[in-house]
């Protein structure tokens, strides 16, 4: 897919990049669809597991959003330390110069906060370094947000059918991301709100008893009674581990028990994690989820 002129501006917020090659993998797929690449001034800093000091971190992403040039900021990988730089933030000066922000993973605070504090819509979809080891489902969701064309969750090749968990249907902005950053954002500027919202919740590389403590913590702050619906993704890597053995839950039981006695409508299995495939969807948008069907709509931006 050929997109419109565009400079796509990299920032790394998180984490480094773990091999370079999958640096330059993913530039090249951006150019191939016609995109410029810039990369901002600290993207190759390097603090041990982080992507430089805070203030690098913070600095890069007040270049992209204020450089006249890009158009779009699109994180190069997750991992860990957006939580660093939050606070190092000048969000209204971001807000002056809204752009299409793309991340997910660790991003998922930085969507928090420019979501809540920015009232920015942020795209939640792969970032440069996923790319080259991307499924084509994947890239053609993205370019397509990208190029404006609207947004699409169907089913993936090969993936598993949706299951329904509660039936019904729910309208609503679409908020959340990885259950354990969600949770970690309570008590902050940019706590997650989810007052007549579709919850969005995946995870990663987890056992699913470490999904039962974020959840109770969300469920104890009022945010999975407050929500529309939930739309869970596919959990990769999450299964019961050494922790507990054969005692500890499965992902299934968790979901089951924290998020169906509330009797909203929830389907699990979206391709909208850390599994095979990803669509790109917009954070703060309007979404329909119908569970019986069951189908994710994204109804704009």
């Amino acid at each position: 897919m050929q997109l419109p002129a565009s400079t796509v501006g990299v920032v790394a917020s998180a984490s480094p990049a773990a091999d370079p090659a999958l640096v330059e993998g993913g530039i090249e797929i951006l150019r191939a669809g016609g995109l410029e690449v810039r990369l901002a001034p600290n993207v190759h800093s390097r603090r041990g597991y982080l992507a430089g000091t805070p203030q690098e971190r913070a600095s890069d992403l007040h270049w992209a959003f204020e450089e006249p040039a890009i158009d779009v900021v699109l994180e190069l990988r997750g991992g860990y330390g957006c939580g660093h730089v939050i606070p190092l933030l000048d969000l209204d000066r971001i807000a002056a110069h809204p752009k299409t922000f793309v991340g997910m993973s660790d991003i998922t605070l930085l969507h928090l906060a420019l979501g809540r504090v920015a009232g920015i819509t942020t795209l939640w979809g792969p970032m440069l370094h996923q790319l080259p080891q991307a499924s084509e489902y994947t890239r053609e969701r993205l370019f397509a947000a990208l190029a404006g064309e609207g947004y699409s969750v169907d089913p993936a090749p090969g993936e598993p059918e949706l299951q329904t968990l509660v039936g019904g249907s729910a309208r609503g902005r679409l908020v959340g991301g990885t259950t354990t950053l969600v949770a970690a954002g309570l008590g902050t500027p940019y706590e997650i709100n989810t007052t007549d919202r579709l919850l969005l919740l995946e995870d990663v590389d987890s056992e699913p008893y470490e999904l039962d403590r974020a959840l109770t913590q969300l469920e104890q702050a009022g945010k999975l009674r407050d929500a529309a619906g939930f739309v869970v993704s596919e959990h990769a890597d999450v299964a019961p581990g050494p922790d507990f053995g054969s005692d500890g839950p499965s992902l299934m039981e968790v979901l089951r028990d924290k998020l169906v006695p509330l009797g909203r409508p929830t389907v699990y299995g979206f391709a909208l994690g850390h599994g095979a495939h990803l669509a790109t969807v917009p954070l703060g948008a309007e979404a329909q989820l119908d569970a019986d069907s069951p189908r994710l709509t994204l109804l704009g931006r």
